[in-house]
């Protein structure tokens, strides 16, 4: 509206000057007098228009952030009964967007070659396909943000991946004959260490099956021993690809939450999330006991070390949603902040031993709506 205000302003100051020197008997010191009044009423209009538009868009910004503070109190208030976590990059590289193709393909040859399995109801097959991914798809997605590479042919062996995938999706009869490819996943072990509570109190390792056991025994259909370790968990976990973007997702409900969350005794989980705070990808398998106890006390020491610009993974959107609310929800933008290695000091004349490297990603929050 701002912008048409002042072509309306214009359009009539201009108008009222050419009126001014186009009339019969031009008497040019009156013309130049009306011309002088003119153009500072169109001036102190336009000034005027301007002034309210930036005092209104002043208005609104602070309206939004009195609004937002008061979100943010009434969800750290609000007990956190359900937590949605989507991370989603774009422009992401074909590489890694391959990764996708390459877990498609590994979760069939899995079915094929346990034919038992490939014959469960629907729902308990989601479960056996839901895990599988995490191994397939997920913590290898995982290790290659982390590494900010998108190269995924040395995190598998056993065939070659465009010779599986080939099969895999031109040659099905070939494929089912064959029983799927022998490729496998050979890289690391990754884990995300993500805080909640508005003072990061409590920490989810994101995706990690043996922090939210449901049962102490095995259902019918989870009487291998395998499957059951495997399927023994409560919460949703997925990768998603649209027009080059990669969305990795963490559904837990009230009862995942209470299981896995690692947190003081008798902690409480809250709904609210901090203005800022920091998540990590761990290279390797942690215990459950070192979520607190050394993670964020190493967060808390060392500083950001940036990554020098260009990576696919250095920028990142995560969007945050609470008990099952649509809105409001959270919008962060993510940064990748650097690898570190975890060194406890062995003495003076020892070198530092390396017991664990990991990945920080800085968020800062863009929107509460």
């Amino acid at each position: 509206m701002l912008y048409l205000d002042i072509l309306i302003l214009i359009i009539t100051g201009v108008g009222a000057i050419y009126g001014i020197w186009s009339g019969d008997n031009l008497n040019k010191k009156k013309a130049i007098i009306s011309t002088i009044i003119t153009v500072c009423g169109v001036t102190a209009t336009l000034s005027l228009s301007v002034w309210k538009y930036l005092d209104d868009r002043k208005s609104a910004v602070i309206a939004a952030r009195l609004r937002t503070d008061e979100l943010l109190t009434t969800l750290a208030a609000t007990e956190l009964r359900n937590v949605d976590v989507a991370w989603t990059f774009d422009n992401v590289p074909p590489g890694a967007l391959q990764l996708l193709d390459i877990g498609d393909a590994l979760v069939d040859s899995y079915f094929l070659a346990n034919e038992n399995v490939d014959r469960l109801p629907a729902d308990e097959r989601r479960k056996v396909d839901m895990a599988e991914r995490i191994d397939t798809t997920v913590e290898p997605m995982l290790g290659l943000i982390a590494s900010g590479t998108s190269d995924p042919s040395g995190l598998f062996e056993g065939e070659d991946i465009g010779i599986a995938l080939a099969r895999f999706k031109n040659d099905p009869k070939g494929w089912v004959d064959g029983l799927g490819t022998a490729l496998h996943y050979k890289g690391g072990n990754y884990e995300l260490l993500f805080p909640l509570n508005p003072n990061s109190d409590a920490i989810l390792s994101l995706g990690k099956p043996g922090d939210d056991p449901v049962s102490d025994e095995p259902s019918a259909w989870q009487q291998d021993t395998n499957l059951f370790a495997k399927t023994n968990f409560a919460f949703k976990v997925g990768a998603t690809s649209a027009e080059g973007s990669v969305t990795l997702h963490w559904i837990y409900d009230r009862g995942s939450l209470n299981r896995a969350a690692e947190r003081p005794t008798d902690g409480e989980l809250s709904g609210g999330f901090g203005n800022v705070f920091s998540f990590l990808i761990v290279h390797r398998r942690l215990e459950r006991t070192s979520y607190l106890n050394e993670l964020t006390s190493r967060l808390s020491a060392l500083p950001p070390e940036r990554a020098a610009g260009g990576g696919w993974a250095d920028h990142s959107t995560l969007q945050i949603s609470v008990n099952g609310l649509a809105n409001p929800h959270y919008v962060y933008d993510v940064t990748y902040a650097g690898t570190h290695s975890y060194a406890p000091n062995r003495g003076a004349y020892d070198a530092p031993v390396e017991e664990f490297a990991y990945t920080r990603f800085d968020c800062r929050l863009r929107a509460l709506d």
